[in-house]
């Protein structure tokens, strides 16, 4: 058969083969395209693209041109050299990168960070991401996967931890807490000075505890509803004052500066510090109590005052009737006794005068060892309650107003005996200590005598230790609120302190630091009261009638011509008019405090102006300023507290009229 081609079908065939022709021509221009696109497309990416096949000979069947940006290898250059990536992989990462790429036919895909040698011989940093992709038979084929420079990202982050270290390294070194919370306020983050004031650790914090749970449950509302305010955008004072609870149960007092933490616009936390503020609280207390001493000191001074010039008037009478009666008669015992309790109550006027401006300490050098002994013994005389008294040896010696100091230990021992009904044991130590600002006392820098009085008592409540040295402030029946008062108002006259601490069920400790001198200590002597015999005339000044009648009487009795003066003008007539007779007084004895008139600080000086020999006692029960102590200063010869005995006045007359 033959094959005769017509010219029809071979036009037909040109046609068929013509059109397969431009179908081929359109789809290598798509492919072109296609080509042209996926080029693009890789050098829009700012990571490389490969494929690795096999995928267990960590070689590149292909990657994208962006490789060489990357590393500085061209794509060819990079596919013909299998090994290339595996060799060039950082030392402390390549063991790592090597079995996660293993073990990819277990995962199918993996996402890892390392470290990789580029041309120029220094290390980028590279987040690999690869898939695992398998043939029709479920057999692992090739891997398809990215690679990304993260080298900035990675500088970046070690610069921000660099930072994030020098922040808490300084923050570190503030004595404040600094604190960051997230919006429900749990703590995120605090310095190690969280741990310092509060005891909490880094273990009991670490579970993100609310920040609420640190104050304590009468403040935690207000410290709640604060927290809403921040959050609603208002301001708030500069600091809120509350008090927080720490890891033994103990509260500190602290100041806290909080602001808002925003992100983006939208509340995320809170930040801010605390500051501890117990130093900056035992300030306000000490200057408190200084206030409340000052303003009571002015009441106590004037009722002192009154009180002692009747007391004068009483133990003055007393004395006289004493010597009138027999030592052997009823009745000079009673006077005995009525004169014992009078002078009780003039310990009651001194406890008063500490109060008061006129309560300066008459200091002088004293035995302290035994005049601890003396007192706590005298105190605890019939009582179940035993004393030791433990002074150390080569103690400093101080100046002190040896009553005043005695009083300050009465009262202190009293407290303990109280505190005991059932008996126990009081210890009483003293020994030197040196005194710096780090010891954290409300005292001047220097050398001290440090006393300490221990009971084995009930203890003081820690809602009572604030109030404790509060006048009129006690927690018994039948005390007055005085004792402990007294004694810290007399350290602090003798620039020294008083301090206690105390443990309910376990008693208390109370400290006294009284300041040491470089004088040696005076040994004292016993002296018996004589009444002395004395001659002479005496102008006795005094605004009060019944202390005027008392006293020239028992001045008259041991020998004295008195001349009474109601206040200073009188008084200073008097002298003028007796000088210009020739009969001049050989002692004026003047009431210190006349009120609405010339007192005995005024009259000594126009004294002196009218007869610079003058010869002048001091005397007063209450005084606004130191001339009781230091009467020589002011022009007196000698002094005589209210109230006073005729033995007294007979002694400080007769060292004086001589």
């Amino acid at each position: 058969m033959s094959c005769i081609l017509t010219y029809q079908d071979l036009e037909h065939r040109m046609n068929e083969l013509e059109r397969t022709l431009v179908a081929q021509q359109k789809e290598l221009e798509r492919l072109r395209q296609n080509d042209t696109r996926l080029q693009l497309l890789q050098q829009s990416l700012p990571m490389v693209l490969y494929i690795a096949e096999p995928f267990d000979d960590y070689g590149g069947t292909w990657v994208s041109d962006q490789v060489e940006k990357i590393s500085g290898f061209s794509a060819v250059q990079f596919m013909a050299e299998k090994g290339l990536w595996a060799d060039r992989l950082h030392p402390e990462d390549k063991e790592k990168a090597l079995t996660v790429y293993g073990d990819i036919h277990k995962s199918e895909y993996i996402e890892l960070e390392y470290r990789w040698q580029v041309a120029d011989g220094s290390y980028r940093w590279l987040r690999d991401t690869a898939t695992l992709v398998r043939d029709k038979l479920d057999k692992p084929e090739k891997v398809i996967g990215t690679w990304l420079d993260i080298t900035e990202q990675k500088l970046l982050a070690e610069e921000s931890e660099k930072n994030r270290k020098r922040f808490d390294d300084l923050a570190d070194t503030l004595p404040q807490i600094i604190f960051e919370t997230d919006e429900k306020g749990q703590l995120t983050y605090v310095n190690s000075q969280a741990y310092n004031l509060t005891s909490y650790t880094e273990e009991d914090l670490a579970t993100g505890v609310n920040v609420l749970g640190f104050v304590v449950p009468e403040d935690r509302e207000r410290a709640a509803h604060n927290m809403q305010r921040v959050m609603n955008g208002e301001k708030l004072p500069a600091g809120n004052e509350y008090t927080i609870v720490k890891r033994d149960g103990s509260t500190l007092p602290v100041m806290i500066y909080s602001s808002q933490r925003v992100e983006s616009g939208a509340h995320v936390g809170f930040q801010g510090i605390i500051v501890d503020i117990s130093e900056r609280k035992k300030m306000e207390d000490e200057l408190r109590k200084a206030h409340k001493l000052e303003s009571i000191g002015i009441l106590a001074g004037g009722i002192a005052h009154d009180f002692n010039n009747i007391l004068t008037a009483v133990i003055g009478n007393i004395s006289l009737a004493r010597i009138y009666s027999k030592p052997g008669e009823k009745i000079y015992k009673k006077l005995e006794e009525a004169e014992r309790a009078t002078l009780r109550a003039k310990d009651l006027t001194q406890q008063l005068l500490t109060f008061s401006k006129g309560g300066e300490p008459i200091k002088r050098s004293v035995d302290l060892p035994k005049l601890l002994r003396e007192t706590s013994n005298f105190v605890l005389r019939g009582s179940n309650v035993k004393c030791m008294c433990n002074p150390a040896d080569e103690l400093w010696a101080v100046e002190v107003d040896e009553g005043q100091l005695s009083q300050v230990i009465h009262n202190l021992v009293i407290n303990g005996d109280q505190a005991m009904p059932e008996g126990g044991e009081i210890t009483i130590t003293a020994r030197n200590r040196d005194v710096s600002p780090e010891d954290n006392l409300s005292l001047q820098e220097g050398s001290y005598v440090e006393v300490a009085i221990v009971d084995q008592g009930t203890g003081i409540k820690e809602e009572h230790l604030n109030r404790i040295f509060d006048p009129y402030f006690s927690t018994k029946q039948k005390g007055h609120g005085l004792g402990l008062a007294t004694a810290y108002s007399v350290m602090k006259n003798h620039d020294g302190l008083l301090t206690v601490n105390s443990t309910l069920g376990r008693g208390s400790t109370f400290t006294i630091y009284i300041p040491a001198t470089r004088k040696s200590t005076v040994k004292d002597t016993v002296e018996r009261e004589v009444l002395h015999q004395g001659s002479g005339r005496v102008l006795l000044m005094d605004d009060e009638e019944d202390v005027r009648y008392v006293a020239s009487e028992m001045l008259a009795h041991i020998g004295y011509e008195v001349t009474p003066a109601a206040d200073g003008q009188e008084a200073m007539e008097l002298y003028k008019i007796a000088m210009q007779a020739g009969k001049t007084y050989d002692v004026v004895i003047m009431d210190l405090t006349i009120p609405g008139g010339i007192g005995g600080r005024e009259t000594i000086k126009k004294l002196q102006t009218i007869d610079p020999m003058v010869k002048a006692i001091v005397s007063s029960g209450y005084a606004n300023d130191p001339i009781m102590a230091n009467y020589k200063e002011y022009g007196f010869i000698g002094v005589v507290p209210k109230p006073y005995k005729i033995e007294q006045l007979s002694d400080v007359l007769g060292k004086a009229v001589r």
